[in-house]
């Protein structure tokens, strides 16, 4: 028998079992002659109802405060439930009861299409109890921590939880050359543990921490499709941000009034200044006032003009170490819970997958070089329709499971070049698998056209399932179509689409 097969059959005995149950507690209670209460009363009638009433309320409470969490869980889950069900006219769920593992340990990894909704649609339609993640400083706020420990989040401790202003001001002088900012007349570098680094040792270090530099402000946030009204993505121009916020830009820093850079800081230690939240990561130290660092294209930020008019002020971001950031995390897998992860970090209204960040590598690595597991790393397509608006639709689908090579873990603790590899390996799988379960296209406009050509083509009833099926399949055609024309497809399609 197909295991797929045989877990649906040993779900549905599972149930069966729960039903009789039932239906046996009822008939016993109906029926006074085989009530074992009423038999017990009156074999001991010194005893009264309540005796026993006073001793089921005791257990009823110590069993409530005893599993607490977990009650709480399913009602805050049952009430996420009835939210989706007003708010979806549909709900359709592929896969869960194939490819998510009953027991052990799972990393659930799903597309980031809204913020608020999708975490709320995985707990609602996941058969674990999965945990998110949070950062720490949220957890630790009332109200919102505490909503956050009944649903199993997880805290993350984020280098910007502990910022703190930095002595004195500092100037941007000018966007300098990679190759000017790591030439060794330029990486003198200070301030480590020891007060200096050779530069061949910060050379090493940053070929081992580069695939470790994750968002984790984007990576602990816990966070439409078919017939949508006209939408407007504009695709084309996101991307060319991308690549320029992608493309690595040096800075040469530069103190006033009394900055202390080689007490306050350390390579790879990161500054934050006004209008740019995303902080720039430090490279090298000169002295007291003058470093190098790299990070976002600053020009493309508004408010922002090199060389820097007058000094900023700056908040300086400890470097947070990895074993640090996801120590909870790797606590919960070892006690075979289950994560959820969104790999994209940041959520977006586009028809396609954003580039992937290295936090769940990092994660199922981390797990296997501490505690020995091969963690299956499950893709979420979460596919909206009219996701937007009240009463659209959505479409869940668990894909196939994908594990770790344990013979790679060998090249992930050789660190620098092999490390990169295999991360980038593991990532390029979990991008494949997740576009295994989601409908990609272009832009909106194509996505809306292989949804009609969808439903045209149908000619009969389909499950779920096969509408997944063949709107990939359409939108891949579509794509072997535009590659055919060199993206420049006929004016018919055109006028068609």
């Amino acid at each position: 028998m197909p295991q797929s097969s045989a877990r649906i059959s040993d779900v549905e005995n599972d149930f069966s079992k729960t039903q009789l149950v039932v239906f046996f507690s009822i008939l016993i209670l109906a029926v006074d002659s085989i009530n074992p209460i009423k038999i017990f009363l009156h074999v001991f009638p010194m005893v009264q109802t309540w005796h026993i009433a006073t001793i089921s309320i005791l257990l009823i409470t110590y069993t409530s405060i005893k599993e607490m969490k977990q009650l709480l869980y399913y009602s805050v889950k049952i009430f996420f439930h009835s939210i989706l069900s007003i708010f979806f006219r549909e709900v359709n769920v592929i896969g869960a009861t194939t490819n998510i593992p009953l027991y052990g340990p799972v990393i659930f990894v799903p597309n980031h299409a809204s913020q608020f909704i999708d975490s709320v649609v995985v707990l609602s339609t996941c058969q674990r109890t999965i945990s998110f993640l949070m950062a720490e400083k949220s957890y630790k706020k009332r109200i919102v921590g505490e909503i956050a420990w009944a649903m199993n989040v997880v805290p993350v401790k984020r280098a910007q939880d502990d910022a703190r202003k930095g002595s004195g001001f500092i100037s941007i002088e000018v966007n300098v050359n990679a190759n000017a900012c790591t030439s060794d007349d330029d990486a003198v570098v200070v301030g480590d543990d020891s007060g200096n680094v050779s530069q061949e040792n910060q050379e090493k270090e940053e070929a081992e921490i580069k695939m470790e530099e994750t968002d984790a402000a984007e990576t602990a946030k816990t966070e439409e499709g078919e017939g949508e009204d006209d939408k407007d993505n504009d695709n084309d121009n996101k991307d060319k941000d991308d690549k320029a916020k992608d493309t690595k830009n040096y800075y040469i820093i530069r103190g006033v009034n009394g900055t202390q850079f080689t007490k306050e800081l350390n390579p790879r230690d990161k500054i934050r200044f006004p209008n740019c939240p995303e902080g720039l990561k430090i490279t090298s130290i000169q002295s007291d006032t003058e470093m190098i660092a790299e990070g976002v294209n600053l020009t493309s930020k508004k408010g922002i003009s090199l060389p820097s008019p007058t000094p900023l002020e700056y908040d300086i971001m400890k470097r947070v170490e990895l074993g640090v950031v996801y120590e909870k995390v790797l606590s919960k897998l070892a006690a075979e819970g289950t994560i959820g992860i969104f790999p994209e970090g940041g959520s977006h209204d586009r028809t396609d997958l954003l580039p992937l960040k290295a936090g769940v590598a990092l994660i199922a690595y981390s797990a296997m070089e501490k505690y020995g597991l091969s963690i299956p790393i499950v893709p979420v397509g979460l596919n909206y329709f009219k996701g937007h608006k009240i009463r659209g639709r959505v479409t869940v689908e668990y894909g196939r499971p994908i594990h770790i090579d344990p013979a790679t873990l060998k090249d992930y603790l050789n660190g620098g070049e092999s490390k990169r590899k295999v991360c980038n390996d593991v990532l390029e799988r979990i991008e494949d698998s997740l576009r295994s379960v989601i409908v990609s296209a272009p832009d909106y406009k194509t996505l809306k056209m292989i949804h009609t050509a969808r439903r045209l083509y149908r000619d009969k009833y389909m499950s779920s399932s096969e509408k997944q099926d063949l709107s990939r399949r359409f939108a891949e055609g579509y794509k072997q179509l535009l590659l055919m024309t060199q993206g420049n497809p006929p004016q018919s399609w055109l006028d068609l689409q």
